[in-house]
């Protein structure tokens, strides 16, 4: 969507002003080994296929296959092959998909389920039944069998996780616990409440102004809260946005988004963000952060120590901001900006095809977003 057209959109997030007022225009070293060691993700370790030697090419002597400075390879650069390829492996997975991973083994153990050997079908359909009595949602138990089934393949085990009975168990699921999104919409009137509670919530003045900022462009950008903020103070992956992420041309912002859920090789997408006319301006509210903005640290929201703002930090604000104005904080999570302003801009007649492009939505799952 170009510049002139999203800005053109922008007001339709932001209430009609009322009749007769004017509108204002590296990662560390490894141990080498020649045997096939463990790949690590989130603290599980994932052993290799051990059915699977490596095959080398012979070494030509006339060099045509030659490393940089080696006439052959060395028990030490097959294990540096051997290292790579796990890290190249542990990477194709996100970091919440591993941590998702991670906590379905630990389910698993807790069901007394060995995770050295093979599971057959009939274990792995009572440790279905086992989560459906635990009470766990459907959408949770695919995400946990899908990690068995990484498990497996990463062993070179026996994988039933695509059967047709695991399928089926699955699918009875999703029709006799039926599950309704119950985390409700911060909508316009909402956010402009929620950030005026800021300055008595709020240890400073400067901080009132980092959340004002951070929240305004939550949701007038119909951002994900990890491509917001830092998921903790140790988070070095810069997935979220940097200072260099922002510039301001013709009155707006563009911001480039580096990763998102539906970005995970992090090809980027640039996002136009126009002024409007309301007192919660997300282009004003940014311009006015970054002038106080300590110069340290490379996350775009920072605290004035220079540490990152957090996503367990924003939601607490969040937290503690609708308390404040009288709203069960319960009912809303940091997810609840993006699912607002789709609200919102449905409200206001915007069309649903310019809300999934508005979103970066690439399937119907915008279609749950809207509140009305």
């Amino acid at each position: 969507m170009g510049p002139k057209r999203r800005a053109a959109l922008q007001h339709r997030l932001v209430p009609a002003p009322a009749a007769g007022k004017k509108r204002r225009s590296a990662r560390g070293s490894s141990t080498i080994s020649t045997s096939s060691p463990p790949v690590d993700i989130q603290g599980t370790t994932f052993d290799p296929p051990r059915n699977a030697p490596m095959q080398v090419a012979p070494i030509s002597p006339n060099g045509s296959r030659r490393g940089p400075d080696t006439d052959q390879l060395t028990k030490r650069h097959l294990g540096d092959c051997m290292t790579e390829s796990h890290i190249l492996i542990v990477s194709s997975l996100s970091r919440n998909t591993r941590r998702t991973y991670y906590t379905a083994l630990q389910c698993l153990e807790t069901f007394s389920l060995p995770l050295g050997g093979p599971i057959c079908l009939d274990q792995l359909l009572q440790f279905i039944g086992y989560m459906s009595i635990q009470g766990k949602s459907p959408r949770t138990v695919r995400a946990y069998i899908s990690a068995l089934s990484t498990w497996n393949r990463l062993n070179n085990l026996i994988n039933h996780c695509e059967h047709f009975l695991v399928r089926k168990a699955i699918i009875g699921m999703h029709k006799i616990k039926v599950r309704r999104d119950i985390r409700k919409p911060i909508t316009f009137p909402i956010l402009q409440r929620i950030v005026g509670a800021l300055p008595a919530i709020c240890s400073s003045s400067y901080e009132a102004q980092v959340f004002k900022s951070a929240f305004t462009l939550a949701f007038f950008g119909f951002l994900r809260v990890s491509e917001l903020v830092c998921s903790s103070q140790a988070d070095d992956s810069k997935t979220s946005l940097q200072i260099n992420d922002v510039s301001f041309s013709g009155g707006g912002l563009t911001l480039r988004i580096r990763f998102s859920k539906t970005d995970q090789f992090g090809r980027g997408t640039l996002l136009s963000i126009s002024p409007t006319a309301s007192e919660l301006c997300p282009v004003r509210a940014l311009s006015l952060y970054l002038a106080s903005r300590p110069r340290t640290s490379s996350q775009l929201f920072v605290h004035f120590d220079g540490s990152p703002l957090t996503r367990y930090q924003f939601q607490a604000i969040l937290n503690k901001s609708l308390s404040h104005v009288g709203y069960d904080a319960t009912q809303y999570t940091s997810h609840s900006f993006r699912i607002g302003a789709a609200t919102t801009a449905a409200i206001n007649g915007l069309d649903e095809s310019i809300i999934q492009q508005y979103g970066r939505w690439t399937s119907c799952a915008y279609q749950g977003y809207i509140r009305i």
